[in-house]
């Protein structure tokens, strides 16, 4: 499982809000039967300039290989998410609904929470539920790579990572910043 070398390591609440502010974002609230981590070993997949849909094509068949996949989203303009449930057939057959959703993805204008994967215990039961039972990782770009950099994980399911905690706790809320935020911040 490709999940197992991403390293969630746990942190205060100060310092992910701190990491929330570099990148931009809003951040979680404060839970106290949650955790805060920072991420190490993210999915990173580098971008293809002369073909952009190219990569995400990839990162989405890479993604597809997982055993606990359910879902892969893809945002639209206008807000509404393109899905692709591994276990769903389509009206489109499966390479052609990835395409896709992979020239769905190259062409978002902010390149930012425009592509998640869920994750579930029994990923071939559909039904019609509310996240708390699944890992939900969103991606962004940075630079020249796509980067899963934001990671949401209900303790079921921690043993998908590599953890770094000693408490019990109900999500663990991750974020990945590049190696030298540290000397930015």
């Amino acid at each position: 499982m490709y999940t197992k070398v991403i390293r969630l390591e746990e942190i205060t609440f100060g310092e992910i809000k701190s990491i929330s502010t570099f990148l931009r974002k809003k951040g979680p609230k404060y839970h106290h039967h949650d955790i805060y981590s920072r991420v190490y070993n993210p999915i990173m997949v580098r971008t293809n300039i002369d073909n952009p849909s190219e990569a995400y094509e990839e990162l989405i068949f890479m993604l597809l290989e997982h055993p606990l996949v359910y879902q892969i989203c893809v945002n639209r303009p206008g807000g509404r998410w393109l899905k692709k449930y591994k276990y769903l057939r389509s009206i489109l057959l499966p390479d052609e609904f990835i395409k896709l959703l992979s020239e769905t993805a190259s062409k978002d204008r902010f390149k930012d929470n425009f592509l998640e994967v869920k994750f579930k215990e029994n990923p071939e039961v559909l039904e019609r539920r509310n996240d708390f039972d699944r890992a939900i990782m969103s991606f962004r770009e940075f630079g020249e790579d796509i980067i899963g950099y934001q990671i949401r994980v209900p303790y079921l399911l921690s043993g998908m990572f590599d953890v770094k905690t000693s408490k019990e706790y109900i999500f663990n809320y991750g974020l990945w910043v590049p190696d030298d935020y540290d000397r930015k911040g």
